[in-house]
């Protein structure tokens, strides 16, 4: 991924697609065989629009097939904004055949306090910005579409 947005896709040195994202990612994926690639944002650059996309689905030929925004994956009043991201994934892994991919997201401890005026104060802040897990959301890599969704507290 370039630093003007576009992804390009290589191999043995050939481009096989080019494309440009919508947003400068945190990552991009691609399965080991090529034929899906993922961007994760983690809404850096978008203003903090929480219907902007962060997590898009591309197929062998760099065809977005699906997408979903911020508001529809975290629980967006819970998450920690920053200037630079939102904090609202902890990490992702395919499974063994790349078909699939799970994400993990997280949520604050607990909520943030409007007024921050003592030491005490700081210590609750810097506490509920520790990220708890919060849901496990399992993709299709070859469609993009949920195929579960669970609170990671019933994640065996």
């Amino acid at each position: 991924v370039t630093p003007d947005k576009k992804a390009i896709l290589y191999k043995n040195k050939k481009v096989i697609w080019t494309q440009i994202l919508p947003e400068l990612p945190r990552d991009f994926l691609v399965t080991n065989n090529g034929k899906r690639a993922i961007m994760v944002e983690n809404y850096y650059g978008n203003k903090h629009d929480a219907t902007k996309k962060v997590l898009i689905f591309f197929d062998e030929n760099g065809q977005e097939v699906s997408n979903y925004n911020l508001e529809n994956l975290a629980d967006i009043k819970n998450v920690l904004h920053t200037t630079s991201s939102s904090h609202w994934l902890s990490e992702y892994k395919f499974n063994s055949e790349e078909n699939e991919i799970i994400i993990d997201t997280v949520v604050l401890t607990c909520p943030l306090l409007e007024r921050v005026s003592t030491d005490e104060d700081m210590k609750k802040v810097n506490e509920c910005i520790k990220p708890k897990p919060f849901e496990r959301i399992l993709f299709s890599t070859v469609d993009g579409k949920i195929l579960s969704r669970l609170k990671i507290e019933n994640v065996q």
